[in-house]
Order: structure tokens, then C-alpha cells, then sequence
């Protein structure tokens, strides 16, 4: 159960962090999102890029070896659904 919750904990944070990154420029634009860290310059963003990767690729190979091979495979899918797949048009 702690290995599920660390994975899955981890993949959160990557997909939240890959989000920020993907949707700094709208932030910039609206008076309540603008004072976040990427639209205001308080973080680069290939800080945020790398942060969102390794925490995704540490939920990833937790979830794999301390858990199973498809709750690894199922979590794979949820930065990329979360973060890019929203935004389609």
C-alpha cells in the first residue's frame, strides 16, 4: 500500500509540475494566475521540466518493481493525459 501511495504520489507531482510548465504562458495572461513560480520567473523553466520528469520516472519504477507491471504501465498514461491531452483544441 505505502509503495502504491509513494508511486502514485510521485507521478502526481511530475503530471502537476509538467502542467505548470505547459500552461505558464495562459498564467502569465490572467491576474490570478500570474504571481505562480514559472510565470513570474521564480523558476526556469527546465527546472520545472526536469523536477516533472524524474519525479514521473521515480513514481514510474516505483510503481513497476514495488508494485506491478500495469499499475506502472496505467500510471505512464497520466502526465502525458493530464498535462498535454486537456489541451488539445
Amino acid at each position: 500500500m505505502i509503495a502504491t501511495l509513494l508511486g502514485t504520489g510521485l507521478m502526481a507531482c511530475g503530471a502537476a509540475a509538467l502542467n505548470q510548465l505547459s500552461e505558464r504562458e495562459f498564467d502569465a495572461k490572467m491576474r490570478r494566475t500570474r504571481t505562480r513560480p514559472l510565470p513570474s520567473g521564480q523558476l526556469q523553466p527546465d527546472t520545472v521540466l526536469i523536477f516533472g520528469a524524474v519525479c514521473s520516472m521515480a513514481g514510474l519504477i516505483c510503481l513497476a518493481f514495488a508494485v506491478n507491471l500495469l499499475t506502472s504501465f496505467l500510471g505512464a498514461s497520466d502526465p502525458h493525459t493530464y498535462s498535454f491531452c486537456l489541451h488539445a483544441p
